[in-house]
């Protein structure tokens, strides 16, 4: 895998911001500041699932039949 994948690229970023984000709490940092960080985290995480299924969908329209798999995909990031 290309490491100049976005989707590891964003994955990386959240695992920086996620150790980040238990350094500050470790130190005592501000609730607000820490709720700040996770609001960030959380958004990354779903740019992520995004365009994983983004990718998951052109995949699976490319085959024949993949309709329900495409589905299923969907309903489970869609929880996220």
């Amino acid at each position: 895998m290309n490491t100049q994948d976005p989707v590891v690229l964003q994955l990386k970023k959240s695992l920086g911001q996620i150790q980040g984000i238990q350094r500050m709490y470790e130190e005592g940092r501000e609730c607000s500041e820490i709720v700040q960080q996770l609001i960030a985290v959380r958004a990354g995480i779903s740019r992520v699932a995004r365009m994983i299924l983004s990718q998951e969908s052109v995949r699976c329209l490319r085959g024949k039949g993949q309709e329900e798999k495409l589905a299923k995909t969907i309903e489970t990031l869609l929880k996220i």
